[in-house]
């Protein structure tokens, strides 16, 4: 039995008396104090509650550092799409985006480049606009047209829809195109994603284009060694054609454009789903413009710049009116797009705009300008051995009956694809008095840019247009006279609509003899005179 000491005993008297006590003295209490009394004893009974709330999730957070998972620190690609950038340039051609050192964006195969655009449907016109997209200028030389490649979009001013068209030089020879296809269109005013893929296989240069995720247009061309140039690159222009580009491949971009990209890699060989996300850097990114966060300028010299996601820095100098204002390619619901002010660059004062013209008639004539661009093929070799020194060449029908054939080549022929002919004749100068049946049928290369001929390249050899003219004269020719062989028009023009053609390059017109044998009549060829050798007249908007 536990002891309890006087002192306890005594304590717990006292304890006992004081409760005794306690009914009769809280009935003494006024009903203030009986308030007060209680409400003390809430309080108090709260307090041990209260430190378990505070100190229980503290040691939770602090068992968590030693239990969990460590945090993901690595990068998060962007989510949503944020801004886009605009170019204005339906009034005035002076927006646009450069890319002063553009070294790092020559790339040989293999190669993509992509983005999304909206085209803003163009306020008047009935003709063609060649709309520069993106381009790699280059130091111009002979037979180039002062870029490595070039993304540009044909926009019918009637109706706005577009068909996409790149052209890249191949091993700083000529130009290899794909797109430009009649049956291929975008709307406008309506965000499309674009992509052209570059590689090579072997000795043939491969092209394909695609819209939407869809292949659209591919072009594969044979040249030892196949690539892409990198020769003496210098800008990268965003809506801007290269200097010295004009009539209809002369104009500035107009629309929307978000998230460009062009990649040392094939992102693209076969049908895909559009991204439905920004691009993120990878180690293939040669340049990534997003075009979402404000430009960067410079207070010194007042220039402004959009940056370059990718790691090679080829940032972006703002020239005229560009804008950047919310993208709206299908952002995804949870995404608020950040709207920056509106940011105008002017270097200088934008030209009061003048009413659109009636397109311009234009003339022009071209001569034969190489021995070997004016040619007989008699049988299976090339033949010029009809006069002295080999000074003319004959049209019709030669030794041959069934294989005899003209070939006239002209070189540097400035007419933007798609112009429209007007009217299109061959001429010729006789040397002499001659009186003879001639019948042949002429067609065009059917090719963007025709090659010389040799023996290897014969005429007989070439893919032919669709268009031909048959020509059947039995006239006399005086001698020292110029003759026109009647209208060639739908065969130029064929030639001229061509997806593959570019303004400057060369064509060829083949004539092949259906008449009796040596029914022919002679014309002065290059050897004999430069001045008087054959010329193409054409007249065209």
């Amino acid at each position: 039995m536990p002891i309890i000491s006087e002192d306890s005993s005594s304590f717990m008297d006292k304890l006992k008396s004081w409760f005794r006590a306690l009914p009769d003295s809280w009935k003494s209490l006024s009903k203030p104090y009986k308030a007060a009394f209680i409400t003390t004893l809430l309080v108090i009974a709260t307090i041990p509650l209260s430190v378990y709330t505070v100190f229980q999730p503290q040691e939770n957070r602090s068992r968590a550092q030693y239990t969990s998972t460590p945090p993901d620190l690595s990068p998060t690609p962007p989510t949503g799409w944020v801004n886009a950038s605009k170019f204005n340039n339906e009034s005035s051609n002076n927006a646009y985006i450069q890319v002063h050192s553009a070294t790092k964006l020559a790339v040989s195969n293999p190669f993509t480049i992509e983005a999304w655009i909206n085209i803003t449907k163009p306020l008047s016109g009935n003709y063609i606009r060649d709309y520069s997209l993106i381009t790699l200028t280059k130091t111009p030389a002979y037979l180039d047209y002062g870029y490595l490649y070039r993304f540009s979009l044909e926009t019918q001013e009637t109706s706005g829809t577009t068909r996409p068209i790149f052209s890249a030089l191949k091993n700083n020879q000529n130009y290899i195109t794909v797109g430009g296809s009649s049956s291929v269109s975008i709307p406008p005013d309506k965000w499309s994603h674009i992509a052209l893929s570059s590689f090579s296989t072997g000795d043939l240069c491969n092209l394909q284009l695609f819209i939407d995720g869809t292949q659209v247009g591919s072009t594969q061309q044979y040249t030892s060694g196949c690539n892409i140039s990198t020769n003496n690159p210098l800008q990268l222009l965003i809506a801007k054609p290269p200097d010295g580009m004009g009539g209809i491949s002369g104009y500035f971009y107009t629309g929307l454009v978000d998230e460009i990209r062009i990649s040392n890699s094939i992102r693209y060989q076969s049908n895909f789903t559009p991204p439905d996300q920004p691009f993120s850097n990878d180690t293939n990114t040669l340049a990534l413009y997003h075009f979402n966060t404000p430009p960067e300028c410079d207070a010194t010299t007042g220039k402004c710049y959009t940056p370059d996601s990718s790691s090679y820095g080829n940032k972006g100098e703002i020239s005229g009116a560009v804008q950047f204002v919310p993208s709206t390619i299908s952002p995804p619901s949870s995404v608020s797009p950040t709207t920056y002010p509106t940011i105008v660059i002017t270097k200088v004062l934008t030209p009061t705009p003048t009413p659109t013209l009636p397109p311009q008639t234009k003339t022009l004539t071209l001569s034969i300008s190489s021995s070997t661009d004016d040619v007989n093929q008699d049988g299976n070799i090339l033949d010029k051995i009809y006069h002295p020194s080999h000074k003319n060449i004959w049209l019709g029908t030669g030794s041959d009956a069934t294989s005899s054939y003209t070939g006239l080549r002209f070189q540097k022929v400035s007419i933007p694809r798609g112009a429209k002919i007007i009217s299109a004749e061959l001429e010729v100068y006789s040397p002499t008095t001659q009186w003879i049946s001639m019948v042949f049928t002429l067609s065009g290369e059917s090719i963007g840019n025709s090659l010389t001929f040799s023996n290897t390249n014969l005429p007989s050899k070439r893919l032919l247009t669709a268009s031909k003219i048959n020509h059947n004269s039995n006239v006399k020719w005086n001698a020292n006279t110029r003759y026109k062989l009647g209208t060639i028009t739908p065969v130029i023009q064929e030639i001229i609509n061509r997806s593959d053609w570019v303004s400057g390059n060369s064509l060829s017109l083949i004539l092949k003899g259906s008449g009796a044998k040596l029914g022919r009549k002679f014309v002065t060829s290059y050897n004999g005179s430069p001045t008087l050798a054959p010329r193409l007249i054409i007249t065209y908007q």
